[in-house]
């Protein structure tokens, strides 16, 4: 347990508690820290649930949760383990940028000038989770109408 703080209300100690729960048969459930975000501990409770199940020759197909679990790397963890995602993407989350073109090849983009943002580096998110960052020399686009 930890002190956590939500806006609006008072500091309390809290845990976050998550469930799996298949037709109404709670099939896992797991306690964390409550100063955290959901989207941190999926990877635990989908491994967790998935030997479970597995023992019981019954294969996990499908994960459905909140946006609170939405991040680009569940949804890479979740694919990678053979499992569908029902995660809704917030709002400001877009797929595809208009006029930007991935070129996998180079594992680059071009912007809709046609000048490239090859991949540079990776950071983290505030989730922690990993991100790739593309970008173009500031000389390249001094030329950019």
């Amino acid at each position: 347990m930890r002190i956590s703080v939500k806006p609006g209300k008072a500091r309390a100690l809290n845990y976050l508690c998550s469930l799996a729960v298949d037709t109404g048969l709670i099939s896992h459930m797991q306690a964390d820290l409550a100063d955290s975000r959901d989207s941190l501990h999926l990877p635990r409770l989908v491994a967790q649930l998935q030997t479970r199940l597995t023992k019981q020759q019954m294969p996990l197909r499908e994960v459905l949760a909140d946006t609170g679990y939405l991040n680009g790397f569940n949804y890479a963890f979740l694919e990678q383990r053979g499992i569908t995602p029902w995660i809704p993407v917030f709002g400001k989350y877009k797929p595809v940028l208009e006029g930007f073109t991935y070129e996998p090849d180079q594992n680059a983009y071009h912007c809709p000038a046609g000048k490239l943002l090859p991949f540079r580096n990776y950071c983290t998110s505030l989730d922690g989770n990993w991100l790739q960052n593309y970008r173009a020399e500031y000389r390249n686009c001094q030329t950019c109408p």
